[in-house]
């Protein structure tokens, strides 16, 4: 349905509230994003420029300017303060933090020793060897070569220890094997490509240890998803996740601007 067709159908029907992620006015909005403009300058690294950039900043500009939504849902501490930073006539008191779940059950209901098994032979992968498991179709934002030059940190510390690192998601890129061949870990990274969503929990329950040091993610179900597999997590202060990240409990929060050392420590306390 064209835009103003909705609008002029949305005025002609009751309605008891209107929950959207994006259009002119709602009672309430959900943030899994943060605002446009900061997306594109912050983490893209690039200027305003484009129709589609323009376009999506000024929708979103009228929607939270006209003052009328009753409660904004960010899915992490990190995503209200990006918002925030961009609306500061926002009353902080109309923002809440509602992070998402995931399906524990997929996880329990599965054998942790059977999956390890039965993946690590599949892949080639010794038993005793720790697994780092990376997950994501998008190795830039989340941080992929953070997480490669922290292992290579720690494969100088330790270089008769056995790893793999396991990486999940998008097929395999040349950045990323030639920036292992560089740092001489390359035996040790592991891509299977995407993995059907239904499969993917033995994938987790076969790993010692999930790490995602992204630039910039406004929660991360994969850390979830790794938590529900009983996995310890390393992520960054960029994570929205951190939230529900217990430093040195259930996980580590690292620094990206000290990730190389930081990523090492973590896997030498976890491993």
């Amino acid at each position: 349905m064209h835009t103003l067709q909705g609008l002029e159908y949305l005025r002609s029907i009751s309605i008891s509230f209107i929950h959207t992620k994006e259009i002119f006015f709602a009672d309430i909005f959900t943030l899994h994003g943060i605002p446009h403009s900061i997306w594109v300058k912050e983490v893209r690294k690039k200027r305003v420029k484009s129709l589609f950039d323009c376009g999506t900043i000024w929708v979103e500009k009228k929607f939270v300017n006209n003052n009328k939504c009753r409660k904004y849902i960010a899915v992490s501490n990190l995503t209200k303060e990006k918002f925030l930073q961009e609306y500061p006539n926002v009353d902080s008191g109309k923002v809440a933090v509602i992070h998402p779940g995931v399906d524990i059950e997929k996880f329990t209901k599965l054998d942790r020793q059977s999956c390890r098994y039965e993946v690590r032979k599949h892949l080639g992968i010794g038993t005793e060897e720790m697994v780092v498991i990376f997950v994501s179709m998008n190795y830039h934002i989340k941080g992929l070569d953070y997480l490669i030059t922290g292992l290579s940190k720690f494969k100088g510390r330790h270089p008769k220890e056995k790893f793999k690192l396991l990486i999940i998601g998008a097929s395999i890129n040349r950045e990323y094997v030639s920036l292992a061949e560089k740092i001489g870990i390359q035996d040790n990274v592991l891509y299977t490509g995407a993995i059907p969503y239904d499969h993917i929990a033995k994938f987790y329950l076969a790993s010692d240890i999930f790490s995602m040091p992204s630039r910039l993610d406004t929660f991360g179900l994969t850390v979830l998803e790794a938590m529900a597999a009983s996995l310890p997590v390393i992520v960054s202060t960029n994570v929205g996740a951190k939230d529900i990240v217990k430093q040195g409990i259930n996980g580590f929060i690292i620094d990206n601007a000290k990730h190389k050392n930081e990523i090492a420590d973590a896997i030498e306390l976890l491993w």
